[in-house]
């Protein structure tokens, strides 16, 4: 959950929600840095997320958090993205920096349970 500190909630079961609006800053294209060409874009994104984990029934609704924010996409060939992303989070204080190397809503499926 972006925005919170890893193992904010803990839980056999696990309710996920993910929402990103990106835009195209600048569209791919190749670049060229000294001898390296490289294929690269650039993009805007939105985003809110909303979830729990839980054990057992009663836990669901007691361990619901939220968070929200913006951030970057570096689009790179064989990597998909590089995210950078500034969330802000309910209870906690101060903007939290995530970077990833998927896009979100499949990073998350890949995460050790």
């Amino acid at each position: 959950m972006r925005g919170w500190p890893l193992d904010s909630r803990r839980g056999q079961n696990q309710w996920l929600l993910t929402g990103e609006y990106w835009y195209n800053l600048l569209d791919a294209h190749a670049f060229r840095f000294w001898f390296i060409k490289w294929r690269m874009g650039l993009q805007l994104a939105l985003f809110a997320d909303a979830g729990t984990a839980w054990y057992a029934g009663p836990e669901f609704g007691e361990n619901f958090i939220a968070g929200f924010g913006g951030g970057l996409r570096l689009t790179l060939p064989a990597i998909v993205l590089v995210r950078l992303d500034l969330a802000y989070a309910k209870d906690q204080f101060g903007l939290k920096i995530a970077i990833g190397g998927a896009e979100k809503a499949i990073a998350q499926t890949q995460r050790v349970r």
